[in-house]
C-alpha cells in the first residue's frame, strides 16, 4: 500500500515529493538546516534527492548576518525566522540535528563596511559579531534537545576589484581583498570551533579549507560557481563534501 502511494507522489512536483516521501520513508539522519542564502547546497541535494540517508528542512534567509542574530529589527528578520523553525515539529518528527551556516556576509562585507562606517577597529567589530553569534546558540541550546552542528564559514569567492554580479555591486564600497576577506574568515572559524570545544551539545563542522586551494589561499576555482557572477560556491561540485563530513558527524553519535 506505502509503495502504491509513494509511486503516486512520485509524480509530483520534484519538492513536494521530497518532502511527502519521508512522511513515510523516514530517513535515517534528518536536519533541520538554518543559514543564509549559501545553504542552498542543501536544496540542491533535496531537489535531487541525491543522498537518501538525509533528510535536509532548509530555512535559508537571504543576507543573513551573525551579527543580526540579536536584532529583531534587522532587515532579513532571520532571527524571527529561525526561532519560528525553531519551535516547530516538521513532517510529525522533530530533526534530530540542527546545522547553522552563517558569517560569509560579516567576514565577507559587514564587518569591514562597519570598520570605515564608524572608524572602528576590525577587531572589535569581529568581536562583536562573534557576540551576537553566539549570544543566539546560547539561547538555542536550552530549547531543543537536537544536536547542533556549527559549520566554519563559506570561504569569500569575490574577487579583487569585481563589480560584476549582484552581490559583488552591492558590496562594491568595501575595496578589502580576497585574501585579507578569507583570512579573517579563517580567524572567525577559530573562535567557533573553540566556543563548540566549550559546550558539550555542540559540533564543529570545518568544511571553508576543504574549498581553498594551497597554492593561492582562496576558493579553489573547481569549486566556484558555474556563473561566474554568482557568488555562491558550485552545488554539484561541494555536496558530496557536506555528505562525507556530516556523515562522519552522525554515525559517530
Amino acid at each position: 500500500m506505502i509503495n502504491k502511494i509513494i509511486h503516486k507522489i512520485s509524480q509530483f512536483p520534484a519538492k513536494l515529493t521530497y518532502e511527502i516521501k519521508h512522511l513515510f520513508t523516514p530517513s535515517q539522519y534528518r536536519i533541520l538546516i538554518l543559514g543564509d542564502s549559501h545553504c542552498r547546497v542543501f536544496d540542491y541535494m533535496t531537489n535531487k534527492n541525491l543522498y537518501p540517508k538525509f533528510y535536509f528542512k532548509v530555512v535559508k534567509v537571504k543576507g543573513a548576518t551573525a551579527r543580526g542574530l540579536i536584532n529583531p529589527n534587522s532587515k532579513t528578520n532571520a532571527i524571527k525566522i529561525f526561532q519560528k523553525a525553531i519551535t516547530q515539529k516538521f513532517n510529525f518528527r522533530q530533526c534530530k540535528y540542527i546545522l547553522i551556516q552563517l558569517g560569509e556576509v560579516d567576514c565577507g562585507y559587514l564587518i569591514w563596511y562597519r570598520v570605515q562606517k564608524y572608524q572602528e577597529s576590525v577587531e572589535k567589530q569581529f568581536n562583536q559579531s562573534l557576540d551576537a553569534y553566539f549570544s543566539f546558540i546560547n539561547w538555542l541550546i536550552p530549547r531543543t534537545n537536537a544536536t547542533i552542528i556549527l559549520s566554519s564559514v563559506i570561504p569569500p569567492t569575490i574577487q579583487d576589484n569585481q563589480m560584476m554580479g549582484e552581490v559583488a555591486n552591492q558590496r562594491k564600497e568595501v575595496n578589502i581583498s580576497q585574501i585579507e576577506r578569507t583570512k579573517l574568515t579563517l580567524k572567525y572559524n577559530e573562535q567557533i570551533e573553540h566556543f563548540c570545544e566549550n559546550h558539550d551539545r555542540l559540533i564543529y563542522l570545518e568544511i571553508t579549507k576543504d574549498f581553498l586551494n594551497q597554492k593561492t589561499g582562496l576558493v579553489d576555482q573547481k569549486f566556484r560557481n558555474e556563473d561566474e557572477l554568482d557568488h555562491h560556491l558550485s552545488s554539484s561540485s561541494t555536496s558530496h563534501i557536506w555528505i562525507d563530513k556530516l556523515l562522519k558527524i552522525v554515525e559517530t553519535k
